[in-house]
């Protein structure tokens, strides 16, 4: 833990001193500037920081906007426009300091999170009967790579999320291995209250909640029988379903309308994220389109800055669609799409210079539009079912897979990558990025070495939640796997056993002295 402590605040220092000098009028660049001085800049803060803020300041738990003079009071969907998880865990610093020293509490904290994560992570490798090699290795790659700690300089859920899902499987397998019955069922509640808050953090790693009922019935019911299993998971399960429904229930309370979690499109949100801008983007995921907010945004920030020709900014969205598509589904008729797109981009433009909320209700013009680039979705679909559903899926997988995981810390950006070690630093933690996603095929072909508890925990959850990126959401940065990055680690670390042991053997058989 102490070599962890020190690897953090040493590249987290680091990378915050370099931030400064680079920008040293801290103008506003995502990871590229500094809230307050004090943590590193996010474009979502207005999603995590302004909801607390504006409770304190007796203006209701709802986001507001950081760029806008109007605050964007702008109709119901701020109030649930992300969970509350995070923005909860900055207000109980910021209730009663002022903002900077909340941050800077919020952050020693998050720090002593993380550490105790390290001691999670040493622990369960501990109950997996992990040799002290391997126990110790696998610790220092979790405690030392920047991958976990470099969040806890952050304002965002990944300065939370990993440790909640290592918070949980902890507990889950310490309530596994626990004997005492009233000990191993006060572990399993605990389990389920870092999954409820895990999920009030970050909705995916709801995709967790497959171990709680796992672990339940293979401890409770292979041993007691299913009534005693029932009224166990019944107990259990209360607990994140209770977090779920309070937060349920405020929306409703609050706004009239069933909203379980979070909600990205909201009718009268100044937000671009519109039924006719999903079909447009779900149109691109069809064969494997990437960052399509870089094309989108420039035509969206011109109209809303009052221009009026924008070809430029069609030219450029149509430029990122291949030639095959353009020739099939007609070149012209998808510029005119866009026009029409810009021409309700237009009409809302009056909503955003004065700080207004939108109708509460979808334009038949908006919906149009989003039922006919969805139709040509489903075209796309009929006509090439092999670039839809192998080709694209394999883009995003590759987006998941080969990166360093270093693109949150600007130290190991292109202005410092002449300095040898960090750019050697950044290619070793690409390969065992590399490295962490082929174990699990490695890991399919041993099942066998598994128990099912491993399987389920270290193997399945990693590949369902692969399968919802890749497969349905389509749309892949760094920070998204990152929960469950922790998990691959924990899988790595069992081939890793598995070679130290091998190794062992060879050498105690005479090998090594060939």
């Amino acid at each position: 833990m102490s070599l962890s402590a020190v690897a953090t605040l040493s590249i987290n220092l680091s990378n915050l001193y370099l931030i400064k000098k680079d920008n040293p009028d801290n103008i506003p660049l995502n990871a590229r500037s500094t809230f307050q001085g004090v943590t590193v800049f996010s474009v979502d803060n207005e999603y995590y920081i302004t909801p607390p803020e504006n409770f304190i300041s007796g203006k209701g738990w709802k986001r507001t906007s950081l760029y806008q003079n109007s605050g964007e009071p702008a109709g119901k969907g701020g109030y649930f426009r992300r969970t509350p998880g995070y923005s909860l865990w900055y207000l109980l610093f910021r209730a009663f300091l002022p903002q900077k020293t909340a941050l800077l509490f919020l952050v020693s904290f998050q720090v002593i999170i993380f550490l105790l994560s390290v001691y999670c992570i040493f622990h369960l490798l501990l109950m997996l009967g992990l040799s002290r090699r391997a126990r110790v290795l696998i610790t220092l790659i979790y405690g030392c790579a920047p991958w976990f700690s470099s969040n806890t300089f952050v304002t965002l859920t990944e300065a939370l999320s990993p440790y909640l899902v290592i918070f949980l499987v902890y507990f889950l397998f310490k309530a596994w291995f626990e004997v005492n019955p009233r000990k191993k069922l006060i572990l399993y509640l605990i389990s389920s209250f870092f999954l409820g808050y895990s999920i009030l953090t970050r909705p995916y790693t709801g995709l967790a909640a497959i171990l709680l009922p796992d672990f339940l019935w293979r401890d409770y019911f292979a041993k007691q029988g299913f009534k005693f299993f029932a009224e166990r998971a019944l107990l259990v399960g209360l607990i994140p379903l209770l977090m779920l429904f309070t937060w349920a229930a405020r929306n409703y309370v609050v706004t009239g309308e069933v909203v379980i979690l979070e909600k990205d499109h909201y009718p009268e949100s100044l937000d671009p994220i519109k039924p006719e801008f999903k079909a447009i983007w779900n149109f691109t995921k069809s064969w494997g389109a990437s960052h399509f907010w870089e094309y989108q945004t420039p035509l969206f920030v011109h109209v809303m800055s009052g221009e009026t020709d924008n070809q430029k900014d069609i030219d450029l969205i149509l430029n990122s669609f291949p030639d095959y598509v353009k020739r099939d589904f007609g070149e012209e008729k998808l510029r005119n799409l866009l026009m029409d797109y810009r021409n309700i981009l237009l009409s809302q433009e009056k909503f955003y210079a004065d700080g207004a909320p939108m109708p509460p209700f979808y334009t038949q013009e908006q919906l149009r539009l989003a039922q006919e680039w969805d139709s040509l979705t489903k075209e796309f679909r009929r006509k090439y079912p092999f670039q839809y559903y192998v080709i694209a899926p394999l883009k995003y997988l590759k987006r998941v897979v080969l990166h360093s995981n270093t693109s949150g810390l600007h130290i190991f950006q292109a202005a410092y990558r002449h300095i040898t070690p960090l750019n050697v630093l950044r290619y070793l933690l690409l390969a065992l990025h590399v490295a962490l996603y082929l174990n699990i095929l490695l890991r399919l072909f041993w099942l066998k070495e598994h128990s099912l508890l491993t399987f389920s925990s270290f193997v399945l959850l990693p590949l369902l939640l692969l399968a919802f990126f890749i497969f349905y959401y389509r749309e892949i940065e760094q920070r998204y796997m990152l929960p469950y990055l922790p998990l691959l680690l924990l899988s790595f670390s069992l081939t890793v056993e598995k070679l130290v042991k091998t190794i062992e053997k060879l050498v105690k058989n005479g090998v090594g002295y060939l």
